[in-house]
């Protein structure tokens, strides 16, 4: 430990009586590093995110990256090229803003609803948005989507989600 006197400008020390002690750099305990959030599963899967705000879309990345590790994950900026991306890519899971320029989450849903019709295949498809009306998650849900994830995104409710539509993680 190493003994601190604190002095004032006029260099008196105002609180004789008091000695703070602060511990030697060597003497602090190195703390032990945790991972921000569990790792679920080394999995390599395909995701994509369909959000308009660049923040958003990045943050929703950097959790989604600390979850799935091995996940490779595409963006697309808005409706249109969230269905070219769903097209060329065909992901394991989708997360789609509903609030997006050129096409609404909604109708680029349809949209991939329709390609897959080809495939044989379903892909889940998870509503993102702060709207909380009960219409706007109905409307979600009629539009073909899967679930429904209010904005901001807490990382509960995210896994919760990915345990749900991830196939055997």
């Amino acid at each position: 430990m190493v003994a601190a006197e604190i002095r004032g400008s006029d260099g008196e020390n105002p609180h004789p009586e008091e000695t703070l002690e602060i511990p030697h750099p060597e003497e602090r305990p190195i703390p032990s590093v945790e991972p921000a959030s569990p790792v679920f599963s080394i999995r390599p899967y395909l995701l994509l995110v369909a959000e308009d705000v660049k923040v958003s879309r990045k943050l929703l990345r950097l959790v989604l990256s600390r979850m799935l590790p091995a996940a490779k994950i595409v963006e697309a900026k808005n409706g249109e090229e969230a269905v070219q991306m769903f097209a060329q890519f065909s992901p394991d899971l989708v997360v789609m803003d509903m609030h997006m320029p050129l096409k609404n989450g909604c109708d680029a849903t349809r949209e991939i609803r329709e390609i897959e019709k080809n495939h044989g295949r379903r892909t889940p498809v998870i509503a993102l948005t702060a709207d909380m009306e009960p219409e706007s998650r109905e409307t979600c849900l009629q539009a073909g989507m899967d679930g429904y994830l209010p904005k901001p995104v807490e990382e509960e409710t995210l896994r919760d989600v990915l345990d749900r539509f991830l196939p055997a993680r």
